[in-house]
């Protein structure tokens, strides 16, 4: 950031000499990169400023930074941003705004008529100037004057060049767009825009459109001032190669607060400047229209935090005035600071630690003590590492392996599991179903993975090029999906895992795909007893996604009676060969389990079936520690009746144990699933389930007659309700 010192020294009550300057800024964090002379005694400072100090970006915020260095030496003295007196007809009869897009919160404009372009008068233009600027004429270097003084970006655009009403949108595919330094772009599908009925007149935040630039023709002006998405102007940037101070800026955040304060300053400049009368009313669209969500955050600062972190013993009073020498507004209460946290501190002031870290940049960093030896306090470590320690522990008790891959993915293994081909839209989400990285940089796996099973799935296939069999894999990872209208991708924390289901190149039957998934859900039991306790095993659930109440089996995998997947039609969980099961923990989806279809595994190069699954991970974390407690053994002898009834071949195993359970047979101290069998002399559409039934009395030795009424009971629910009969 280039400063000019007769410039930054008109925002302060005292002015500070050029010696003083660079010590005082390179003391709170601002190095000087470069120094230079300028006629009239004028100099030239080229700061380093850090990325999260857009504040910083402009003379008014550098200004600051030399007051709070030395507050008895000099204050702030912030630039009239006074309404400019107003005539004619309103605003509102020469123009319409409108915001398409979330990604611009707040979109305001101002008209100026009769506005007379010309040279700018010699101290605007020695100010551009002095900092590097090109002066070009007196309405475009006002904006650009405010923009070095404020650090908000403005746009004028000629009005009578502009038809219709002006829009914040979405570039579409194939629009086009001439900028002001001439360069043409073809805009990709997404990048924000400020459109009018003709098409872009400008790239939002980055830079205006050549058709409708401020030249010695123009008479009336529409004067821009906006609060863009830092990461959609940075897509268009970088996307169009077209960076410009205004992007540097906005980039890096801006105050929100200030769209008003420096609209209101470039109009009063431009109407002093170029004659020009400002329309009565301020246009305005989006969500923060009017100034919502605009109002100052808090944060609470302990006292005795700041005294323990930096290890002075700074009181109350002097910690809260070094925050009110940086244009915060803190209250003391006790041996609490409640501060009110400024729109331009916003973006980087949003922890207990970042105030304390000011306490110190104002103090000094030099005057926090050295101890020359370090002191360590033993502690546990937190709920969710152990709990994902134990996790871990589960997997690979059960045979699996920890991989750890890239989160970029190609878009047609993305694809499989967000439904829809790669990039297409989808009504759920009224955006692409696929999240792609702008660059070159990745230009084979450009896609952000919906899912870890791609990159599974992808191992999976370099263990079969190296001859390993029986493979089972997990992952611990972060998955995104795109938001609502272009928005910032939704990151998710999953844990996901793959298991082979059958012998490499071989036919797996109904048998092996179904003990594939009994293994790969009691590996899920085990998950949540690890992280929960039996009881939370207890109260995980699977249900076959489009049947409430089911269990997956294989049967289902073969009469396709297994519904679609998350979000419709992904390929991986349907088809030939698929089946999907809806994981529950208390009643609250969790994820998915079940088998992949032969289609995904054919894309991915996998000749084995594979069982898997992908659950949300924060939920399983929550349940640490394990809750349960400490059972004596029995005293006594169990019985066990093994029944095997023959059930349609749509019949879950939750329905069945339900039957059993709902006569509340006596002593019954669990059911069990112990088999299930198809084929003769079996008729086709139905199979033999075996369960056992296990009765004990705590208090007596139980004997076999007295659980044959029970057993009865039983049979005869299992044949009321399920239609069951009792296979001899």
């Amino acid at each position: 950031m280039k400063i000019s010192l007769d410039w930054v020294n008109q925002y302060l009550t005292t002015p500070v000499a050029a010696d003083a300057v660079e010590p005082r800024l390179t003391r709170h964090g601002f190095p000087i990169e470069d120094t230079r002379d300028r006629p009239g005694g004028d100099v030239m400072f080229d700061v380093e400023v850090t990325s999260n100090r857009g504040d910083c970006l402009s003379h008014v915020g550098l200004a600051r930074e030399l007051a709070a260095a030395d507050p008895d030496a000099t204050t702030l003295r912030l630039p009239d941003d006074a309404e400019p007196a107003a005539g004619g007809g309103p605003a509102s009869a020469a123009a319409t705004v409108a915001v398409a897009d979330g990604r611009c919160p707040r979109y305001t404009a101002r008209v100026i008529r009769g506005v007379k372009v010309g040279p700018s008068p010699d101290w605007l233009r020695a100010r551009l100037e002095a900092v590097g600027l090109r002066p070009v004429n007196n309405v475009v270097d006002v904006t650009n004057f405010v923009l070095l003084e404020l650090g908000q970006p403005l746009h004028a655009f000629d009005l009578n060049q502009l038809s219709g009403t002006v829009t914040v949108r979405a570039a579409a595919e194939g629009e086009t767009f001439t900028a002001l330094d001439g360069s043409k772009h073809d805009l990709a599908a997404g990048l924000l825009v400020v459109a009018d009925d003709d098409g872009p007149q400008a790239l939002a935040g980055v830079m205006g459109g050549a058709g409708s630039a401020v030249t010695g023709a123009t008479t009336d002006v529409l004067l821009e001032s906006a609060a863009f998405d830092p990461l959609a102007v940075r897509a268009a940037s970088r996307g169009c190669k077209l960076a410009s101070d205004a992007s540097f800026r906005v980039e890096r955040g801006i105050d929100p607060a200030a769209v008003d304060v420096a609209a209101r300053r470039a109009a009063g400049l431009i109407a002093e400047l170029a004659g020009g009368v400002p329309a009565p009313g301020v246009l305005e669209a989006g969500a923060d229209a009017g100034g919502a969500g605009l109002a100052p955050g808090t944060l609470d600062l302990r006292v005795r935090r700041t005294q323990e972190l930096l290890g002075l013993p700074l009181g109350a009073d002097t910690q809260a005035g070094y925050l009110r020498h940086l244009g915060l507004r803190p209250e003391t209460d006790g041996d609490v600071i409640r501060v009110r946290v400024p729109g331009w501190r916003r973006g980087d002031l949003t922890r207990e630690v970042d105030l304390i870290e000011e306490v110190a940049r104002l103090h000094g960093m030099d005057a926090i003590p050295v101890d020359d030896t370090l002191k360590l306090r033993v502690r546990p470590p937190q709920n969710v590492v152990t709990a994902r320690r134990r996790l871990t522990d589960v997997l690979v008790a059960a045979g699996f392996c920890e991989t750890v891959t890239f989160s970029f993915t190609r878009p047609d293994w993305a694809a499989a599991f967000v439904g829809g081909a790669g990039g297409e839209d989808t009504a759920e989400g009224g955006g692409a179903t696929l999240t792609y990285l702008a660059g070159e940089h990745k230009r084979d796996e450009p896609v952000l993975r919906p899912s870890v099973l791609p990159s599974l799935l992808a191992c999976r296939r370099a263990n079969r090029d190296a001859g390993n069999a029986d493979v089972r894999l997990f992952e611990f990872a972060s998955t995104w999906r795109p938001g609502p209208e272009h928005g910032r991708p939704t990151e998710r924390r999953v844990l996901a895992g793959v298991m082979d289901a059958g012998a490499a190149g071989a036919k797996a039957g109904p048998a092996d795909l179904e003990a594939a998934v009994r293994s790969l859900r009691g590996v899920l039991d085990g998950l949540a007893a690890a992280a929960g306790g039996p009881d939370a095993a207890g109260e995980l659930t699977v249900e076959p996604d489009g049947t409430p109440g089911g269990q997956v089996e294989a049967g289902q995998v073969e009469a396709g009676q297994v519904g679609a997947a998350e979000v419709g039609a992904a390929e991986a969980w349907t088809g030939p060969g698929a089946a999907v099961g809806v994981v529950r923990l208390r009643g609250a989806e969790l994820g998915r389990m079940g088998l992949l279809s032969r289609a995904t595994l054919e894309r991915f190069g996998v000749d084995t079936p594979q069982a898997a699954f992908e659950l949300d991970v924060a939920p399983l974390l929550a349940l640490y520690p394990p809750r349960g407690g400490l059972r004596p053994l029995p005293k006594y002898p169990a019985i066990e009746r093994d029944l095997s009834v023959v059930v349609a071949e749509a019949a879950a195993w939750r329905d069945l144990e339900d039957a059993v359970r709902s006569v509340r047979p006596a002593k019954l101290e669990g059911v069990e699933l112990v088999d299930v069998y198809r084929g003769k002399p079996l008729a086709r559409g139905t199979k033999s389930v075996s369960l056992r039934l296990r009765f004990r009395d705590p208090d007596a030795t139980l004997r076999h007659d007295a659980v044959d009424p029970a057993v009865a009971d039983v049979v005869t629910a299992l044949r009321d309700r399920m239609g069951a009969e009792l296979r001899g």
